[in-house]
């Protein structure tokens, strides 16, 4: 677990709103930190840290000894490594309000947060605390102390990689498993096998089990750097590379998941197991890498300044961002295309972001919805294109691509929002129309961005409270108002954080520019304009869409999922999604 982005620490926004959003922003950060200690203690990243820290020790405790031969930890430091202080992070999510404990060094470790400036558990600034403050442990020979920090680094380290962190293995955990999908043929429910898909499945699997073996048989902890500063810096970009892990390896995780769990398939188990294995490995090398590397570096009481090397990975971070292709994605395995017969839609994603340790220029969540959308639109045998939203086209013709679907973005990886802006608006004025998928509505589609605000009545993730949208229905409209269709109800929500994103925005009622609602939320006698379009002749030039319509499962009891590694709309939602796309198309 770790506590950031557009839904864990709202940092991770566009800066496009008012002050007021701003303090609303304050306000669900705030919130979040006090969920995340009192109320979700072990439900992110691996659920079980002690698995992953086991294999760690099992790698390292042979290359950490001292100058006079003895082991650098005692079995207790090690136990307490394995079982305690792997977890802290996450306990300790809450600062000091976080739940009291007995263990001796639980005090110490809630006022270093404070004392070190920490930013939370989970920030990139906490994990270069925590090496640095296992350096200084080490070099004073404060072990109790060292395996402490030790065990903070592995947990961070560790999440960087967890493979219900990626998208599409992040919403199987924490949306299709709350939600009681099921698994055809066998019709067994998600949240019962969910274990699969976190450390302690495949460490406790005696085939899991041995593919671990087989990834680390040999390996050798080695040095991050040769000094400090140096191993620091490599520190940071090692939570991309474990990142880039996990998304390359979700896709063939998640459909051996499907073959085992809904089958019993044996090459499914075989497949989901191998690639659990490589990401596992692959985090319990480099956690095993941090702590020799601070073991090493201590005997010279080598340290470094955080905010120096803060900025200075920040160049090799970017460029990192920069260099990373969609296909390497496998969200997006078999959905990418440079080009398709014309007339076709633009759909732009993007490469997901570690979120909890900086932002990328599209939320994680919406690289999902993104997919999802896109992935129906092939289905319909529709045609697309896709286009790398860090790098977006200098010009799009509308004659060839008369809309595009846009999620929010920011200026990160790369991505220059001035020009993505100026090439949308030469776009519309040449007659492209553009569907916003929201989050907060992007200045791409202004003069729509100001025309609404958030409803009263919002919690942040949707227009009303959380607890009353069960129970609403969603009307769409078309140019004059009238209704299309019957009515959706919404059936079920989500209450998870992390799966959530911002979905508070309705129509202005003293709107002045030509906007008309084109799907309503009808609570009793009252009907809130959600989704909104700017009118142009019959038609529209853009619309804004909320989240929840896309997420499968909210406005339909279909309880079957198929096609777990390339998953689609359910049937409600491409209903709101080939509605939306037809206003778009009218009066052209």
């Amino acid at each position: 677990m770790r506590c950031v982005s557009e839904t864990r620490s709202s940092i991770c926004l566009p800066d496009t709103g008012d002050f007021m959003r701003k303090c609303s922003l304050v306000f669900v950060s705030l919130a979040v930190v006090l969920i995340c200690g009192f109320v979700l203690p072990n439900v992110f990243g691996w659920n079980q840290h002690r698995d992953h820290a086991d294999q760690v020790q099992k790698v390292l405790a042979s290359s950490l000894k001292l100058t006079d031969g003895r082991d650098r930890f005692s079995q207790q430091q090690w136990d307490d490594y394995v079982k305690l202080y792997s977890y802290y992070p996450d306990w300790g999510a809450g600062g000091l309000t976080s739940s009291p404990r007995d263990e001796e060094l639980w005090g110490y470790f809630l006022n270093a947060q404070v004392e070190r400036r920490m930013e939370g558990t989970h920030s990139l600034r906490a994990t270069l605390v925590y090496f640095k403050l296992l350096l200084e442990a080490f070099a004073a020979n404060e072990n109790n102390k060292g395996a402490l920090w030790a065990g903070c680094l592995t947990h961070v380290i560790g999440d960087a990689a967890a493979a219900n962190h990626p998208p599409l293995l992040m919403y199987l955990t924490y949306a299709d498993g709350p939600l009681g999908m099921t698994v055809a043929p066998s019709n067994t429910r998600l949240s019962d096998e969910l274990s699969w898909i976190d450390v302690a499945g495949p460490s406790q699997d005696e085939l899991g089990r041995q593919f671990i073996r087989e990834e680390l048989t040999g390996y050798k902890p080695t040095l991050l750097g040769d000094n400090a500063e140096e191993a620091a810096i490599r520190l940071q970009l090692l939570l991309h590379e474990n990142w880039l892990v996990a998304l390359n390896q979700e896709a063939k995780i998640a459909s051996g998941f499907e073959q085992w769990v809904g089958n019993r398939d044996e090459q499914g188990r075989e497949k989901m197991l191998r690639g659990m294995a490589v990401i596992i490995a692959r985090c319990t090398r480099d956690s095993a890498d941090a702590i020799y590397t601070a073991h090493v570096l201590s005997r010279q009481n080598q340290t470094f300044d955080v905010d120096l090397a803060l900025e200075k990975g920040q160049p090799s971070i970017a460029e990192h961002r920069r260099s990373l292709l969609l296909s390497e994605v496998s969200l997006y395995d078999g959905l990418l295309r440079e080009s398709n017969a014309v007339p076709a839609i633009g759909v732009f994603i993007g490469v997901p972001p570690i979120y909890w340790v900086s932002s990328g220029c599209v939320d994680l969540q919406f690289c999902y919805f993104m997919a999802l959308i896109t992935r129906t639109l092939a289905d319909q045998q529709t045609p697309y294109v896709t286009y790398d939203l860090k790098a977006p086209p200098e010009s799009l013709d509308p004659a060839e691509v008369p809309i595009v679907i846009l999620p929010p973005y920011r200026q990160a990886d790369g991505l220059a929002t001035d020009r993505l802006e100026k090439m949308l608006h030469t776009y519309r004025e040449a007659g492209g129309r553009i569907l916003c998928i929201g989050g907060y509505p992007s200045a791409a589609v202004d003069p729509l961005t100001d025309q609404m605000h958030r409803n009263p009545e919002s919690d942040y993730f949707y227009p009303l409270k959380t607890q009353d949208m069960p129970g609403t229905q969603l009307i769409l409209t078309d140019a004059v108002g009238q209704q299309r269709g019957k009515a959706i109800p919404i059936l079920h929500i989500l209450k998870d954080f992390d799966v959530r994103v911002y979905g508070g925005h309705v129509m202005k009622s003293n709107a002045t520019a030509p906007v008309k609602p084109v799907v309503l939320l009808e609570n009793g006698e009252t009907r809130l304009p959600v989704s909104l379009g700017l009118a142009q002749g019959h038609g529209f030039e853009v619309i804004y869409a909320p989240w929840y319509f896309f997420m499968p499962g909210l406005l339909s009891d279909e309880r079957e999922k198929k096609n777990l590694d390339h998953p689609t709309l359910d049937s409600q939602g491409t209903i709101i999604l080939n509605h939306l796309l037809g206003l778009l198309k009218e009066d052209r």
